[in-house]
């Protein structure tokens, strides 16, 4: 049939991805960026063969006919956390060789665990706000108003955008205005994540080139001010995304969504091929799987032994106390990385650090909890609009907790 013809491409391609990540990581990544700890060592066959066919196997079990928001965020999550995660862990130096192969088991048990719950007994019901589209068009316009204006303010957005590879001193000045401005980080993720994206997509749906100019505008100012990386780059895949769904109607299957995926390792690989640098698989592979994926393992190594947060650093922190000064993020990059800057990591990562295995089905029930939402919110909106507005939120799910992307 040809859902099973689907599954069975998906995974032919998951088997291509995992060996284009192997060769990415170890040829172009491990070499530069192993004093960050992104260190390589021979992967056995067995576990190296067993990594392969959980991947494999996850992404066979994941829907093949994407129709609703959480499927699209969950394939995204697998490509970008999931399949990394359990991948690098038998070949980056990080943990020893039977406690990755455990973590990577236990990656695949959670996750399988989500997929059919989000398959099989995810409750189905409709969030509908009765307001006029006038007036929720004009909030939206108005907040990003706002904040272009607070954006504006704060003296550092501008269209003088530096280099992806050079934006470490922008986010030393943003990281400062955050201790001035408490929610700004909260409006910067709302506007980055919720609201720029929904005007792109909607704009290229219904062929409204002012409102996905808007969006673009909205991304690039954002990313004069942070600094991030992902903010810069999310133009090109909302919009690339929100075209493709439009020309098919909304119809977007397993195997052209890993081909995807695929297509920009091997581009990345072949034009650092012929330019003799680093700087696509950088970008588009370490920035987006690798880095997460070593991180998931050095989260898991820095916490095995010792006392977990129980998100006393976060929003239980009125009530409990930290075992730590630093966050887990800070607390992981000074340690593993020997760096002062804070390593990001997904829900495995941050769960583990928070609550050991505990805290890692915690984060992945409310990450569930969300979703469960999300469709309900989305019920009856064409995918070619609820994808592309909600794919910067799943590209971070790369590297934030379930509690903060």
């Amino acid at each position: 049939s040809g859902s099973l013809q689907r599954r069975a491409l998906a995974g032919a391609l998951m088997v291509v991805y995992a060996v284009l990540l192997h060769e990415s990581y170890r040829n172009l990544i491990a070499p530069v960026f192993s004093y960050l700890g992104q260190t390589y060592r021979e992967p056995e066959v067995f576990a190296t063969a067993l990594s392969i066919a959980l991947t494999v196997v996850l992404g066979m079990a994941l829907p093949t006919n994407l129709s609703s928001a959480s499927d699209f965020i969950l394939w995204t999550f697998y490509l970008i956390a999931v399949a990394p995660s359990i991948l690098i862990a038998q070949y980056a130096d990080i943990l020893p060789r039977d406690r990755a192969l455990w973590m990577s088991l236990w990656i695949a048990g959670v996750f399988l665990l989500m997929v059919w719950f989000a398959q099989h007994a995810m409750p189905l019901f409709t969030i509908r706000i009765d307001a006029p589209p006038a007036l929720v068009t004009l909030a939206a316009v108005g907040f990003t108003v706002l904040f272009t204006g607070l954006l504006v303010a704060l003296g550092g957005a501008s269209f003088q955008l530096v280099a992806l590879d050079a934006v470490q001193d922008v986010r030393v000045s943003y990281k400062s205005a955050l201790t001035s401005i408490p929610f700004l980080g909260y409006a910067v993720q709302f506007q980055t994540a919720v609201l720029n994206p929904i005007f792109m997509a909607v704009g290229v749906v219904r062929r409204k080139l002012l409102v996905v100019t808007a969006g673009v505008v909205g991304q690039l100012l954002i990313y004069s001010v942070t600094g991030y990386k992902l903010t810069a780059l999310s133009p090109i895949f909302v919009i690339a995304l929100a075209w493709y769904l439009s020309r098919t109607r909304g119809r977007l299957t397993s195997p052209v969504l890993v081909l995807a995926i695929t297509g920009t390792m091997t581009a990345s690989l072949l034009l650092d091929h012929l330019s003799g640098g680093r700087f696509f698989v950088t970008i588009f592979v370490n920035r987006l799987m690798a880095g997460p994926g070593v991180l998931t393992s050095a989260f898991f190594l820095v916490f095995e032994d010792q006392p977990k947060y129980q998100w006393a650093h976060s929003f239980l922190s009125p009530i409990l106390d930290s075992p730590y000064a630093l966050t887990p993020g800070y607390l992981v990059g000074r340690v593993f990385q020997n760096v002062d800057s804070q390593a990001n990591v997904n829900l495995f990562g941050d769960g583990y650090a928070n609550l050991g295995l505990v805290g890692v089905c915690i984060e992945a029930a409310f990450l569930l909890g969300v979703l469960t939402l999300l469709n309900a919110a989305s019920r009856g909106v064409p995918l070619a609009i609820t994808a592309p507005s909600s794919l910067v939120a799943a590209l971070g799910l790369a590297n934030n907790s379930a509690f903060t992307s």
